[in-house]
């Protein structure tokens, strides 16, 4: 059965890179023998063993293809003593061997396994430490009246100039809330405030009272068309002026329509030779 040699990368965040564990690892491996290494990585955190690129490795162990687990420092393969310890345990029982590149731990001596249970309990240690600390800052932060994520109350983290314009862009463009949502990533609540704040801020107010040079030509051009249809109908009359007929309480039931000026005859017709 052909086993391969399977080297165990982990950060534990996305702004962190395993760039710095390869090259003791790969400088370890050029002084292996020829032989089938296979890299597992993952980006986890290292307080639970319920990991993708871990759980993939562990089951290549359970199957017997794997002959050494080769990681750059202990802490990368977990920081719980128990789950470590077990770990040690289930190693020794499938007959792989364990190499730690920086801590220089031997699994098949009495004294590699002391060492690597010390530093399972040294991992497992400061994991606690780093979390008391966190806690201890969180409460302090509240005790001087600070909220949890250090940022000034009512800034907006996502929301910058470019996407507050963008919105006021889209929404003269007609598009709707939910679409413009969609299409800058925010939320529609988010939307809505932007909106709400333009509608409420003094330059928007400024201008709504002035109109600008378009709405005022649009105003004249709408009056002059008015004035043009008041010339074609005539002088107005009141409904209730009971000297046309059909005003209100006169004779009639018929709209007041004020009558036009009666047309000038037509010239009789006189036969050419009655004018000779």
């Amino acid at each position: 059965m052909n086993k391969h040699i399977a080297v165990y990368t982990r950060v534990s965040t996305a702004k962190q890179s395993i760039e710095s564990q390869k090259p003791d690892l790969q400088a370890y491996l050029q002084g292996q023998p020829e032989t089938k290494v296979i890299w597992y990585e993952d980006q986890y955190t290292g307080t639970t063993m319920d990991r993708p690129g871990w759980l993939e490795l562990y089951g290549q162990i359970k199957l017997g293809q794997v002959s050494k687990l080769v990681v750059w420092r202990l802490d990368r393969l977990g920081r719980t003593a128990s789950g470590l310890i077990n770990l040690f345990d289930e190693l020794n029982q499938a007959g792989v061997e364990f190499v730690s590149v920086k801590d220089h731990i031997d699994l098949s001596t009495p004294a590699g396994r002391l060492i690597a249970h010390v530093l399972a309990s040294v991992a497992a240690f400061e994991t606690e430490v780093r979390g008391e600390r966190v806690r201890a800052g969180i409460l302090a932060a509240r005790a001087k009246g600070k909220k949890w994520g250090g940022w000034q109350l009512g800034k907006r983290r996502k929301v910058t100039p470019y996407l507050i314009a963008r919105v006021k862009e889209l929404t003269l463009r007609k598009i709707t809330v939910a679409e413009i949502a969609r299409l800058l990533h925010l939320s529609r609540p988010t939307v809505y405030t932007i909106l709400r704040e333009q509608q409420a801020s003094p330059a928007t107010q400024k201008r709504a009272s002035h109109p600008t040079e378009p709405s005022r030509l649009a105003h004249h051009r709408d009056h002059s068309r008015a004035i043009y249809r008041q010339e074609l109908k005539g002088p107005v009359v009141s409904v209730s002026d009971p000297k046309f007929p059909g005003a209100l309480g006169g004779d009639t039931d018929e709209p007041a329509v004020p009558s036009s000026p009666p047309l000038p005859p037509f010239p009789a017709y006189i036969p050419d030779s009655a004018q000779s």
